[in-house]
């Protein structure tokens, strides 16, 4: 019996983006990739876009970009081999469009992947829960806020906060969005 057939089955969380980019910034995994503290590698797929459109700022948008985060401790096929999934778009200088961020996809966290809801369904499992995210900290254009009642001092507070995240994340980032520009 090999190890990985020990290991327990991944739960499946359905998340909106805004809890996905909450944890990976809950976990730290730029910090650990950067100290190089677990040993995961990081796998991209650049592809040049035959449409280009723009972004919400008006960027045209040329490549498509897919970040991975994979643990060589498991096999290739083990659902736990790729620890993140990142998405973004890259602009023609190379920065990455809308937020200038990477776009978490799913997580691996413990015994627990963190995921896209589902088309059909959308449903953020943590929302429901009541762990709901403020309208003030959604991204542009966010249509999925569940339960979110706007005071406007709350909304200003949230939108500072919102902020100041955005800026952290940015510098927390800039490693991985400087080593990933498209050639």
């Amino acid at each position: 019996m090999t190890p990985h057939s020990i290991v327990p089955p991944l739960d499946t969380i359905r998340t909106c983006d805004e809890h996905r980019s909450r944890i990976l910034r809950m976990q730290g995994f730029w910090a650990i990739h950067r100290a190089k503290t677990l040993r995961l590698k990081v796998h991209l797929e650049t592809n040049k876009r035959k449409n280009p459109s723009p972004d919400y700022r008006g960027r045209p948008r040329i490549w498509n970009q897919q970040l991975f985060l994979l643990d060589e401790n498991y096999p290739k096929n083990h659902e736990r081999y790729k620890v993140l999934r990142a998405h973004c778009f890259r602009l023609a200088n190379g920065e990455i469009g809308a937020s200038g961020l990477f776009d978490p996809k799913h997580i691996i966290v413990g015994n627990r992947i963190y995921t896209e809801m589902l088309p059909d369904n959308p449903r953020c499992d943590l929302c429901e829960l009541g762990d709901t995210i403020p309208l003030g900290e959604r991204r542009y254009g966010a249509s999925y806020s569940p339960g979110t009642r706007v005071n406007l001092f709350v909304h200003l507070c949230h939108r500072i906060k919102k902020w100041f995240l955005h800026r952290y994340d940015r510098w927390d980032q800039r490693t991985i969005r400087r080593q990933t520009v498209p050639k």
